[in-house]
């Protein structure tokens, strides 16, 4: 028989000492080893005694920190609610109107006595006459209006005032500006001018390091406008009361007509957006015949088909309907004016954009060494100018003879190219590429378009035979006239470099740097031109456009030589 270890275990009315447990319970003595039947009782006679109330208790008190637990309740109610909270109105070309949600969030009404700072050309309706008063939890439509008559910048903070409640705020911001609704005079060619800023750090070898400071150019335009009758007076009155203010200036060289009638109410306006100035977030005007028909629309997007609209039409436009992009801009000096008659005023204004003038740049896709080519031809129409430039230091001190020296010992050619544009692709492509060169920043291969070479014996292998020119003597690796473009007439281009050359009577014969494809008759060359790696000489461009309709326009840069040797990649 097995022998299991273990201890008794101490019934819970005895044995155990509890200063909270009644005497009286106190006094039963454990018995473990008496073993009562289930059915037995044990009746104990205990002595009276009288019951004695201790109430109230008396308790030692405790502060306890804590916070109040907030509820949804507490996030949504016994407030007033607006909404928007804040209006970011951006460019304030004509009348902007907005509707503005007031919940009372309160259980009980209260009470809307006035409005706070309301100021010029800035109103709130509300929905019945002050003061009014807004059930609990009832919602109400404000209308505000914000027109462009006031400063001409906007940043005020209106407030509902309630009898009871706090002062709900809703914060305005915005800059003012007038659309320009004057049409230009197109007798002279009406001027746009684009200026980088370009930091040129050279040595007297003629390197140079280039870097561009403006990641945009300054863009300005300067136009003669004539305005007779009351468009007179409207100008002379502009001009007194908005002056040097912020104008919304139409892009009048991106003009479109309306082909059917706009109705009021419309949130889209059908236009061919291909290579014109709309942006999204910008502005658009509409025109009538006269400065005073006009309506400034916000752009919210735009495809090539089209623009969607920010805000529905105000007006009801006709067929014939001018559409300009609009950009905001000052006048950079005020206008000079000719009184013709007492009824007929000349201006001659000129602007500058207070914004970023962005375009999408785009070089030549074809490269040699490295570095795009444009090979358009120029204009050529009117004469082009070409010369020299050296860098020479002059050592005189007046009464012997001058030292100069050149330092480079190259001659960097100044090359003029000019453009005749039509159409909006050539205009287009014209501004990519000046925005790709970014003034004087980017260089590019630039042939001189010129009968630089003539051949007189077949290509073939990497030798070319030229008509005599004093290659030979003067030509061999000098900058500008060491590399050569040769236009084909199926219109193929090869280019080259020129690595020896000889003189041998009449003919001087070439050795480039790769073999040409074949054998080319001399029949199959159309031109062979000197080409130089250049840039622009001058950060300021300036394109005159001579009609609005389909983008006609004129403009002449002048192009430097660079070291294509030292040049960075």
């Amino acid at each position: 028989m097995a022998v299991i270890e273990g201890l008794v275990a101490t019934s819970a009315y005895s044995g155990y000492t509890n200063q909270h447990v009644s005497a009286h319970l106190a006094d039963y003595a454990g018995a473990p080893d008496i073993t009562l039947p289930l059915s037995s009782s044990i009746t104990v006679q205990l002595p009276a005694v009288s019951v004695v109330s201790n109430l109230p208790v008396t308790a030692a008190p405790k502060e306890l920190s804590g916070m109040l637990a907030r509820s949804y309740s507490d996030d949504y109610y016994h407030r007033i609610h607006i909404s928007p909270g804040e209006l970011v109105l951006g460019n304030i070309a004509s009348t902007q109107v907005t509707t503005v949600h007031l919940w009372n969030a309160f259980l009980t009404p209260e009470t809307v006595l006035d409005m706070d700072g309301l100021e010029e050309g800035l109103t709130v309706t509300p929905p019945a006459a002050l003061p009014m008063t807004l059930g609990g939890l009832q919602e109400t439509d404000w209308l505000v209006s914000v027109t462009p008559d006031g400063p001409s910048t906007l940043d005020t903070t209106v407030r509902w005032v309630f009898a009871d409640a706090q002062a709900p705020a809703l914060r305005i911001t915005g800059n003012r500006i007038v659309p320009w609704g004057f049409a230009p005079n197109w007798s002279p060619p009406l001027r746009e001018t684009l200026s980088w800023l370009t930091n040129i750090l050279a040595n007297n070898r003629g390197g140079e390091q280039r870097r561009s400071l403006r990641a945009a150019p300054r863009k300005g335009w300067q136009a003669s406008f004539i305005t007779e009758g009351a468009e007179r007076a409207l100008f002379d009155l502009s001009m007194a009361g908005w002056g040097r203010r912020v104008w919304a200036l139409p892009v009048w060289v991106d003009v479109l007509q309306l082909d059917t009638a706009l109705p009021a109410g419309s949130s889209a306006i059908a236009c061919d957006t291909t290579g014109r100035d709309f942006r999204v977030g910008g502005l658009a005007l509409l025109r009538g015949e006269t400065a005073f028909d006009t309506e400034a629309v916000e752009i919210l997007d735009m495809t090539a088909g089209g623009i969607t609209l920010k805000r529905v039409t105000q007006s009801t436009w006709p067929a014939g309907t001018r559409l300009y992009p609009l950009r905001s801009a000052r006048l950079t000096e005020m206008p000079r004016t000719t009184r013709r008659t007492d009824a007929l005023l000349e201006a001659e204004c000129s602007f500058e954009l207070t914004e970023p003038a962005d375009w999408p740049a785009a070089l030549p896709a074809t490269l040699y060494r490295g570095r795009p080519v444009f090979a358009q031809r120029p204009d050529e129409s009117t004469d082009l100018s070409h010369s020299y430039e050296r860098l020479t230091l002059l050592l005189d001190n007046t009464t012997g003879r001058a030292a100069v020296t050149d330092t480079a010992g190259k001659s960097f050619a100044l090359q003029q190219h000019r453009w005749f544009l039509a159409g909006r692709a050539e205009h287009s492509a014209w501004r990519s590429l000046l925005y790709a060169l970014q003034g004087r920043t980017k260089s590019i291969w630039l042939p001189t378009h010129a009968q630089d070479l003539v051949p007189v014996e077949p290509l073939s292998g990497s030798l070319l035979k030229v008509q005599r020119v004093g290659y030979a003597r003067f030509g061999v690796g000098q900058l500008g006239r060491q590399d050569i473009h040769i236009e084909l007439v199926d219109g193929s281009v090869l280019m080259r470099r020129i690595t020896a050359a000889i003189e041998n009577g009449p003919i001087e014969e070439l050795v480039v740097d790769a073999d040409f494809p074949g054998v080319i008759q001399p029949g199959q060359v159309a031109r062979i031109s000197y080409m130089a790696l250049c840039r622009q000489a001058s950060d300021d461009i300036e394109l005159e456009h001579l009609n609005d309709q389909d983008g006609v326009a004129r403009c002449a840069i002048t192009l430097r030589g660079v070291r294509d040797d030292l040049e960075a990649a």
